[in-house]
């Protein structure tokens, strides 16, 4: 799985969830020069596509970046003098970065969701792998009201990117939110390999010949599941056993 070098430095810039986004596009296509220097040459129909959005929408949210000094933009011409596609400078953000799926584009995911994810993503603990900040304080950073910053949580559990649980404390009141966020890639192993069942009731099995499943029968599966982690893998086991037994 390839990742995107996402610096924590960018959230203090409180940018909005578009210029958020587009930055993680470009960082998508950034490869680093000989003088050490972060460019990239992408067009914007190209992020558009990615972002599944207009091409006024890039505009703007590059426009953003450029305002506070995150991205320099970089003209071509042709032979002809006609503009083509331009390249784009990163600015160094030293410190702490995360380590983005580069493939959580193919979840579309709004801005509003993604820049969420994101951020849960950045407080992840290495530990425990849990976020847990206030809905005060991603709203503050992300520019979103705490409405859309609830709405997004609830679209990303839905989409399984993102499990919540509710801490109580020990006086019985309630804390902060538990987050834990989950790697697009697995989520889409997940979502293929527990499809739903037919109107028959049968066990309805992936096609036969992909690279993450071997052949079912009604009363049996059998999977295999040599790149999913220890912890994944018994899931499935006890999966697999149930639907035997039954």
């Amino acid at each position: 799985m390839q990742f995107i070098r996402l610096p924590h430095q960018i959230f203090q810039y409180r940018l909005p969830a578009g210029a958020l986004v587009a930055y993680l596009a470009l960082a998508k296509y950034t490869r680093k020069t000989s003088s050490g220097s972060m460019r990239c040459t992408v067009s914007l129909q190209r992020m558009a596509t990615l972002l599944g959005c207009s091409r006024d929408t890039v505009r703007r949210a590059v426009s953003c970046l450029r305002a506070h000094g995150l991205v320099k933009l970089i003209p071509h011409y042709d032979s002809d003098g006609l503009r083509v596609t331009n390249s784009y400078l990163l600015a160094p953000l030293p410190g702490r970065f995360t380590q983005v799926p580069a493939n959580i584009f193919s979840c579309r995911l709004s801005k509003q969701q993604l820049a969420v994810y994101l951020y849960l993503l950045s407080k992840q603990t290495h530990i425990r792998q849990e976020a847990f900040p206030s809905l005060s304080e991603m709203a503050h950073t992300l520019c979103l009201s705490k409405r859309s910053v609830v709405d997004a949580v609830r679209i990303l559990e839905n989409k399984d990117l993102v499990h919540k649980k509710n801490y109580q404390k020990k006086d019985g009141g309630f804390g902060r939110n538990r987050h834990q966020t989950m790697l697009p890639k697995l989520h889409h192993q997940v979502t293929q390999l527990v499809r739903p069942f037919s109107k028959k009731g049968k066990w309805t099995a992936p096609p036969h010949g992909t690279a993450h499943t071997a052949p079912c029968r009604t009363s049996h599966c059998s999977f295999s599941l040599t790149y999913l982690p220890t912890a994944v893998k018994s899931f499935f086991r006890s999966f697999r056993i149930f639907f035997a037994g039954g």
